[in-house]
């Protein structure tokens, strides 16, 4: 406890003035000042990937933006190698796998543009590191990625047939139809606050659409027979489900969050269209993100597919993604009292039917997964202190030993 009260004291304190602080530093005339911050920052990248989650996500990602902006105002030789290793650390992982959001949020502020012009300004000869730095800079930027086209604000990016003022300003005038039409736009907007969700705020025309087409369902416009006609030949879940593996955060998880309102057992074909292979890839690879709302909604959406359906179920264990696995180790992985109560509730789901029968295969699953073992690990003194805790806690308590007793009674343990 006292290592993990240390490290929140330290995030904070990083969050509320270190992240500020770089920001500043960046923006200074003197270029070793500058270089003194570019040099923390590429070791943060290179040692601590939960710090650089929280520098890329600042002020909207704007020490990145300047740290882009600063590759060709050094004179100093040391300086440049610094500012161009900083770089490539952030395009890449320890075990140099490339990071597509950093990627592209480095072609959104234009890095090739800015070696360009360095790459005139450097004379080769007498700078052979920089030199080759910037080669293999270069050469990392126009990999042919098939996912480029999900580059935030690039010119390859769709176009949207709104202005996004326009469409900021008219969003509860648009029709359903018109926000299906935009949810695979990736045009930028000011960022837009929506405080009702455990998600990211809208950056783009498609992550705003799908928020509000979150909306609309929420206030039940799927029981119109016409509205939901109108969802399924429009192929919202696809465009959806397209937008899960896009590389903006918030655009993934506005989406996963419309998702949880059409995946569910009252809407068959909205299941078959998300969980194919494909569909089952992508749910695998999201329970892997850190945030708990993330894991939890993956959670809802796997609950949707399989309730009351024997034929579901079999298909989640019979795809080539260990799902239920994962979704055990995310029991020990969330810190939220209240989203592992969902899960915990969901994964009951699973195996259990509004008659209370059980799927004993699930079940096996389950068990063979761990799942005894990560429900007695689970520790309520560990979670974050959340408004009604105390409930949560006892619910928590219930659906542990409810999940308890289910295991007993099919003899499992």
């Amino acid at each position: 406890m006292e290592n993990t009260d240390n490290y929140e004291a330290f995030k904070k304190t990083f969050e509320t003035k270190g992240l500020q602080l770089l920001q500043e530093t960046l923006s200074y005339q003197e270029e070793d000042l500058r270089a003194q911050a570019t040099q923390m920052l590429e070791k943060i990248f290179a040692e601590k990937p939960n710090e650089m989650v929280m520098v890329r996500n600042y002020n909207d990602s704007e020490i990145i933006n300047l740290l882009v902006s600063n590759t060709t105002s050094y004179s100093k030789t040391h300086n440049l190698v610094t500012q161009l290793k900083a770089i490539e650390r952030f395009m890449y992982d320890t075990r140099e796998e490339l990071i597509l959001e950093n990627y592209f949020i480095l072609q959104d502020f234009d890095l090739m543009k800015q070696l360009t012009l360095l790459e005139l300004k450097v004379n080769s000869q007498e700078s052979k590191p920089v030199a080759h730095l910037l080669a293999r800079l270069r050469q990392s930027m126009v990999l042919d990625l098939s996912d480029k086209r999900f580059s935030v604000g690039s010119s390859s990016s769709s176009r949207s047939s709104f202005d996004s003022e326009k469409f900021l300003a008219n969003i509860n005038k648009f029709t359903l139809e018109e926000l299906i039409k935009e949810l695979n736009s990736n045009k930028r907007i000011r960022t837009v606050l929506v405080n009702d969700t455990w998600a990211e705020s809208p950056s783009t025309v498609g992550s705003m659409a799908a928020a509000k087409i979150s909306e609309l369902f929420f206030n039940d416009l799927l029981l119109v027979p016409e509205k939901r006609k109108l969802v399924y030949e429009l192929n919202c879940v696809g465009k959806l489900k397209k937008n899960l593996k896009n590389s903006k955060l918030d655009v993934r998880e506005s989406s996963i969050i419309c998702l949880s309102h059409l995946i569910q057992p009252e809407y068959p074909e909205f299941c078959t269209q998300m969980f194919d292979e494909e569909g089952f890839n992508i749910a695998f690879t999201l329970m892997h993100e850190p945030k708990d709302g993330m894991k939890k909604t993956v959670s809802d959406l796997l609950r949707g597919f399989t309730y009351n359906s024997p034929e579901n179920t079999s298909k989640l264990l019979e795809c080539n993604f260990d799902i239920t696995k994962k979704l055990v180790e995310n029991i020990n992985e969330m810190q939220s009292i209240s989203f592992l109560v969902d899960l915990l509730m969901n994964l009951r789901d699973m195996y259990l039917d509004e008659q209370e029968q059980t799927n004993i295969d699930v079940m096996d699953e389950l068990f063979e997964d761990g799942l005894m073992e990560a429900i007695t690990q689970i520790d309520t003194d560990s979670f974050q202190r959340e408004l009604n805790f105390e409930q949560e806690e006892e619910q928590l308590l219930e659906v542990v030993e409810a999940i308890k007793q289910d295991f007993i009674q099919a003899n499992l343990i």
